[in-house]
């Protein structure tokens, strides 16, 4: 880690402008797929079928357009009405999930108070507003320029992005680093423009190529919304905190989890036999019963119920 910090900061130290994507790069969501958090938003809200009319009618509207990318008003008018609720709801969703990432934000941060030219690349859907907002919110914030292909028309994929870039700041391409997790998007593209470009691995990629179990347990549940959480979990919280304790370590990857799904049987069997009260007696007790209370706190922020 401190090896590739070092590499990221003498690459900035190079160049006088410093692009970052967003997604996946400056922010990161809990999942091994980004269609992942559909599927969550259809268990949260019991609205079956939710997760494959969002994706259809998000490739719809790229059908449907002749424009380089699309907008999420376009999204939604073509979804099916009875999941049209959800419109406001996904925005809700993604404003709690998204996080900034732990390895980007220094460098974000560095880049800056080394009086480097900050400006900020996506090939997204969501509103400019709405994009900013969750920057500052997350600690992104004195960045110069923000190129967004939903306000532009214009794609990073199709390299009409980054051309856009050379005309606005009037610069050599050469001058400017680029960082990013798609390869083609993020690497090729910018390079055949003449940007430098620094392809960065996303987190979910470098806990599966650095725990084998991780990578295992995934491959052999490739379509489990449980899993996809659990191990963006890992990789999020593994970016944030290495922890040289091995018990630490073991607990907040596996101990978490246990909990959690103890937890979830628990409240499922309250529902089932109308138990109205749960006692937890003890010193073993004494932590179930914290965490059943943080656990009440983020089902009733979700519109569920919990364990009394």
């Amino acid at each position: 880690m401190v090896k590739k910090v070092k590499l990221y900061q003498k690459l900035i130290d190079k160049h006088q402008i410093i692009s970052f994507d967003i997604f996946d790069t400056l922010i990161v969501r809990p999942y091994i797929k980004p269609s992942d958090m559909f599927f969550h938003l259809e268990k949260i809200y019991s609205l079956p079928g939710f997760a494959k009319h969002r994706i259809t009618a998000e490739s719809a509207a790229r059908k449907k357009t002749s424009a380089e990318e699309i907008t999420y008003e376009a999204i939604y008018t073509l979804i099916n009405k009875c999941y049209k609720p959800m419109k406001e709801k996904e925005l809700m969703f993604e404003k709690r999930i998204l996080q900034a990432n732990p390895e980007m934000l220094p460098l974000f941060q560095y880049a800056l108070e080394n009086g480097k030219k900050v400006i900020i690349v996506s090939d997204m859907y969501l509103s400019k507003t709405f994009l900013e907002q969750i920057l500052n919110e997350k600690g992104y914030r004195g960045y110069f320029r923000f190129y967004l292909s939903s306000e532009l028309g214009k794609t990073k994929s199709s390299g009409s992005l980054y051309a856009n870039i050379l005309s606005d700041l009037r610069c050599v391409s050469s001058a400017i680093l680029h960082i990013g997790d798609n390869r083609h998007s993020d690497y090729i593209m910018p390079r055949k423009c003449g940007i430098h470009a620094l392809h960065y691995q996303k987190l979910a990629g470098q806990l599966c190529a650095a725990n084998k179990k991780a990578h295992a347990f995934y491959q052999k549940n490739p379509d489990s919304l449980g899993a996809s959480i659990l191990l963006g979990i890992m990789a999020n919280g593994r970016a944030r905190q290495r922890r040289e304790n091995y018990f630490e370590q073991f607990g907040y990857e596996y101990g978490g989890a246990v909990i959690y799904a103890y937890l979830q049987w628990l409240r499922e069997q309250c529902t089932k036999d109308n138990i109205e009260e749960v006692l937890f007696v003890a010193r073993d007790g004494y932590s179930l019963h914290k965490i059943t209370q943080m656990y009440n706190n983020c089902w009733r922020e979700g519109g569920g119920g919990g364990i009394q």
